[in-house]
Formats: C-alpha cells, structure tokens, sequence
C-alpha cells in the first residue's frame, strides 16, 4: 500500500514545524485544538481513537477536559517516542500511544469516535479505504453512536487564495521565490490529499457517514497572522481581512471540521 514515508515525520519536524506539545498544553491558546475538542462531548467512560496523533497534542487535550480514555496511534517512530516522554511527565493513566501503520491496526472494541486531525491530506487514497473498512470494524457491536471527526486543509484556500498571498509577498519582498519553493516542496511530499469540503463530503458519504456538522476555524488576530506570513507586517492588508466582509466567505478559509 502506497504510504508517505514516516521518516518524514521525524523528532525535528515535530519539534521544529509544530513546536512543543508540553509547552502549548501549558499556554493553553490553540483556538483549532480547542475547536476539535470540543466538537464531540465525551464522558470519563468513553473511548476514542486519535488516529495521527502525532506528538499527542490532542490526546491529551481530550483527557484534560473530559478524562475519557484515549488511545494515540501514529506510524511514526520519533511521534510515538515523543507523546511517551511527554505522558512521563504528565502522567495521564487514561492516555496510552501505539505505534501503529494502517495494515497493522488493532481491532478496538467499544470506541465511540476517532478524530483525524491534520491527517486525511497526508494518506493516499487507498490507505483511507482501508482506514475506513478498519474503522467500520470497530463499529460493529457498538449500542452508542460513532463519530468521525475531521480537520483537515482546504484544498479551495490553497487554489484560490494562498498562491496571491504568496505572489503580493514576493512583489513586497516579504518573502523570496526560494523560501517559498522549498515550503512548497515540503508540502508536497507530505500533503498528498488535499481535498475540498466536497469532495470530502462525497467520500464520507461513500463510507456510509451521515454529514453533522461543518465549522471553519475563527479568525482570530493569530491565526490571520499565521496566514499571511510576512504580509502581516503590513498593517492595511490584516485589517482588511478583518473586516466583516472577509467572515462572510468561510468557504475560502484554510481548514475545515467534518
């Protein structure tokens, strides 16, 4: 089965890309985390599933509010490496990480959800069916209702809004064509599905998911930052962007929950 290369997501990238999961537990201002935690109300005797867990960012997120049971799985060696030198610090009973790739995934009983956060754009296709038939197994015999909850790119803001972000920083020298082609090539080698909210819709649908909701990120004064990298220094664009006109198109937004 095709599959990015876990080496790509190595100690570095988590550390230097990301940043520091102790760190943003502790600053507690993550406005995208604090969405996807609480799109599904858990109780302490539920299970999910954190599928691309990554450094356990969200793990443990889940167990601080609800102190449910959660399991992080990531293909990653250095990830997994990562959230168990974070939880011998934290010492969280209820959190416990598998390194794990799709083919060899256990069979979980009980779960009531699993979140992919920041993952679908990195599986290829056929990984995601097979995710999905795995999934689909740990539903059965399940009496609660089982939820998916995704957060992912949007494959609309990328095509129609970052390339002119992009094009006016380089009239403004904000930034150069090599800072961006080499951000651009690790993207590539890592977002290998990107998807719209369409598209992503008409493949849940496919899987037999019925659609509960659908939420963009807020656009908070960070995050608008975030987005515009060196152009946020220039006062007039942020603040346009800001204004009222700019919250009526949240389909052009760079991420959306499902």
């Amino acid at each position: 089965m095709r599959t990015v290369d876990s080496s790509k997501y190595d100690r570095h990238y988590f550390e230097e890309s990301i940043g520091t999961t102790l760190h943003k537990l502790k600053d507690g201002k993550n406005h995208i985390l604090d969405k996807i935690v609480n799109l599904l109300p858990l109780k302490e005797s539920d299970l999910v599933v954190d599928f691309g867990c990554g450094t356990g960012l969200l793990c443990f997120s889940l167990y601080e509010k609800y102190r449910c049971r959660v399991v992080g799985i990531d293909y990653s060696e250095d990830a997994i490496a990562l959230c168990k030198e974070y939880n011998s610090v934290l010492k969280y009973d209820n959190v416990t990480f598998l390194r794990s790739d799709i083919s060899s995934l256990p069979r979980f009983e009980n779960v009531i959800g699993i979140y992919l956060a920041d993952v679908i754009e990195h599986l290829y296709d056929e990984e995601i069916d097979a995710l999905f038939e795995i999934i689909g197994h740990w539903q059965q015999n399940n009496e609660q209702n089982f939820h998916v909850v995704i957060h992912t790119d949007n494959l609309i803001y990328l095509k129609y809004v970052r390339w002119f972000v992009d094009l006016v920083s380089l009239i403004c020298r904000k930034t150069s064509y090599s800072e961006l082609s080499e951000r651009n090539r690790f993207d590539k080698e890592r977002h290998v599905n990107l998807m719209t909210l369409s598209s992503l819709s008409m493949r849940m649908k496919r899987y037999g998911y019925i659609l509960e909701r659908i939420e963009y990120p807020e656009i908070t004064e960070e995050r608008l930052k975030s987005q515009l990298g060196p152009l946020a220094s220039i006062p007039l664009i942020p603040y346009l962007l800001r204004s009222s006109s700019y919250k009526l198109i949240k389909y052009l937004s760079p991420s959306f929950y499902y």
